[in-house]
């Protein structure tokens, strides 16, 4: 069944939300969202681009999704939260 009004005013509300917490983390945890999570690098394709390594990203890649869960429960969504189109906001994530 396709999404209904209900489904999708959801969603935009999540990709929000999700956008203005990425913007509040470190820029280091950042970074590292951005590249694994939502541009879908893997773990060692994002230490190449940063200039570190991989098991420097691993971690802030953790403490970000932490952060982010954490972030996203106190303002009332359930965590892992869903993605628009299916999966978790954590799928793409490495």
């Amino acid at each position: 069944p396709s999404p209904g009004p209900c489904d999708e005013a959801a969603a935009a509300e999540l990709t929000e939300a999700l956008d203005e917490e990425i913007a509040r983390l470190a820029p280091p945890q950042q970074d590292a969202v951005v590249l694994c999570c939502l541009s879908g690098r893997s773990v060692a394709e994002a230490a190449v681009e940063l200039g570190c390594a991989a098991g420097t990203v691993e971690p802030r890649l953790a403490r970000a999704r932490e952060r982010l869960r954490a972030a996203l429960a106190r303002r009332g969504f359930s965590t892992p939260p869903a993605r628009p189109g299916g999966g978790d906001a954590w799928g793409a994530c490495p």
